[in-house]
């Protein structure tokens, strides 16, 4: 017995009590659960404090939280200090010397070079899912009917990399916006879609006049159509957008509704991660200043080289409105890794910072760390 609680509490305190994906459906970050070599391991050690010792994390985030834990007097602040601990004892793929980090909470991005921010910038994430969403999705389930269809825009937290961005991008509308905001606005009034720029297609066959479709003949849940928004000043993913494999569909994108950075709280999105900064990161994903300069150029800003090794002028700034309504890709010198995460407590500036819990996944994650007490 003595040696099964031994295994199990070094367990804990090596790779976590909670295993993330367990209670979290939107958790896609890999994470490092104990094997037969940790066992036999911990069989062979020679010295039980010894062995904690090694065990204990040594990451200077980790003890910084720890000893924030040990001297707060505040009940409240020890519980989010022991979740957001949990959080690091999660043994995640490494990300190398350099990479981006979306942390929820903060609604900020940050791009690291070893200890060095290269840049940081507000973002706007996710809404956070309906109230009683569990038990709204049994009604759901039950009913069939969209209106108790319950709403989960939140951004998930995964580990991918960056392989490409597109300048003067369109959006290809998800078919959950279609029904609960497109399809609506446009059976509402004939010239919405034209005012918002979004083509309609069916059977990959563009209509040319979609004020003439009879929406009404046509149910929310089996609409027919294709939704694009084309390029331009009106398109919701602004003029740039970062592509990075993952099952949720999300990427990181310029917005048309700079406002939303204003907002103290910015999970306003329908999923998707909005960057105050896109040029900036553009700028330091390239690593190259006269491709840097043809991103500038399609978005018809002023290129910042004038000259060429050859001598010649880079691309002079377009002024024909098709140049705003081309798409193009670039890719990145290199594939920069991305890590989208939720910590409500970290070390920084010296001193701990403590953000909103703005899923609520701190509760639930205390919920289930209580268990194992």
């Amino acid at each position: 017995m003595a040696s099964d609680a031994f295994t199990r509490y070094t367990r804990y305190l090596k790779f976590g009590a909670v295993n993330p994906k367990d209670i979290f459906t939107r958790y896609y970050i890999a994470v490092k659960q104990p094997d037969s070599t940790f066992n036999a391991c911990l069989l062979k050690a020679p010295a039980i404090l010894d062995t904690l010792r090694v065990l204990q994390h040594k990451s200077p985030q980790y003890k910084s939280l720890q000893h924030a834990y040990l001297i707060s007097r505040n009940d409240s602040l020890k519980k989010i200090l022991l979740v957001n601990m949990e959080r690091l004892r999660w043994v995640m793929p490494s990300a190398g010397e350099k990479f981006i980090q979306v942390n929820i909470p903060d609604f900020r991005l940050f791009y690291f070079c070893g200890s060095d921010t290269l840049i940081s910038m507000k973002v706007c994430v996710g809404e956070k899912r309906d109230l009683n969403y569990d038990e709204q999705q049994k009604i759901f389930a039950r009913t069939g009917d969209l209106d108790d269809k319950p709403q989960n825009k939140e951004t998930p937290l995964l580990f991918s990399q960056i392989k490409k961005l597109y300048t003067n991008p369109v959006w290809n509308i998800p078919e959950s916006i279609v029904q609960e905001e497109i399809y609506p606005m446009a059976r509402r009034s004939s010239r919405y879609l034209m005012r918002k720029n979004i083509a309609v297609f069916r059977n990959n066959k563009r209509i040319e006049n979609p004020a003439t479709i009879k929406w009404y003949k046509y149910n929310r849940d089996r609409i027919p159509f294709l939704f694009v928004q084309q390029p331009g000043t009106n398109n919701s993913l602004g003029r740039l957008k970062f592509i990075f494999p993952n099952s949720s569909s999300v990427y990181l994108h310029d917005t048309n509704f700079k406002q939303g950075f204003k907002l103290t709280n910015r999970a306003i999105s329908h999923g998707c991660i909005r960057l105050e900064k896109p040029l900036e990161l553009a700028r330091l994903l390239v690593e190259d200043s006269l491709k840097y300069d043809s991103i500038r150029s399609e978005l018809n800003l002023k290129p910042l080289k004038v000259f060429v090794a050859t001598g010649k002028k880079t691309k002079s700034i377009a002024t024909d409105k098709e140049k705003e309504r081309s798409t193009f890709q670039f890719v990145p010198k290199a594939e920069t890794p991305i890590l989208i995460t939720y910590f409500t407590a970290w070390f920084q500036n010296n001193k701990i910072q403590y953000w909103p819990d703005v899923y609520g996944m701190d509760e639930k994650l205390w919920l289930a760390m209580k268990k194992f007490r």
